[in-house]
Order: C-alpha cells, then structure tokens, then sequence
C-alpha cells in the first residue's frame, strides 16, 4: 500500500477503540506529525454523520467513498454490531480498500471469538 493512510475502529457509541496512523515509507510528514494526527482524528469522527446517514439509506456493508475532505478520502465499512471501520486514504483504489475491510473484519470476528 503505497500512500498515508489513518485507520479508526468506532464502536456504535461514537468511541475510538483503535486507531492507527501509517505512511509509506517514501512519505514523510515532518515536524507535523502531531497535528497530523489530531487532523485525522476529527475528519474521521466528523465523518461518522456522513456514515450513519449512508446506513440508512444502503444495504451494503461496504459505503466507499462517503466523505471528502482536503486531500483525503473517507471510507467506511460497518459491521452487523454497528462497528463502523473508517479509513482515510489520500489515493481511490475502492477494491483494495473493499479487500482491507473485509479482511479487518475476519481478523475481529476471530479475535472475538
């Protein structure tokens, strides 16, 4: 995966359960890795309006692209337990982030169980 990339599991209480921030390794972020962060957090959380209304309105446990904000992109994926999984990705490759999720999704149940 080539790219930044901020990764958040949100439980159906609007909580962070995890998160994880990645570059690659030929994109560096500097000094402002921390503000970076703090960035990433609030698009993500903002974005889970945008998720819930694409609930109602889809089947899909897959929503793509449901929000844009400055270069990233944001995708969601939500779980029969109202799990929402949000990435945000600066490049569209919609069956590699399909992929993503749903293999995220495996390793959860697993570790569930």
């Amino acid at each position: 995966m080539v790219g930044r990339y901020y990764f958040v599991i949100c439980g159906p209480h609007d909580e962070a359960l995890f998160d994880l921030d990645y570059n690659s390794p030929g994109k560096s972020t500097g000094e402002k890795a921390d503000d970076c962060l703090h960035l990433n957090q609030f698009i993500a959380h903002a974005a889970l309006d945008m998720v819930d209304d694409h609930l109602w309105s889809k089947a899909d446990t897959y929503l793509k692209v449901v929000d844009k904000f400055n270069d990233w992109l944001v995708s969601a994926f939500i779980t029969p337990g109202r799990l929402r999984f949000i990435l945000l990705h600066d490049e569209s490759n919609e069956n590699r982030i399909k992929y993503f999720f749903q293999d995220t999704y495996e390793a959860y149940i697993k570790v569930r169980i």
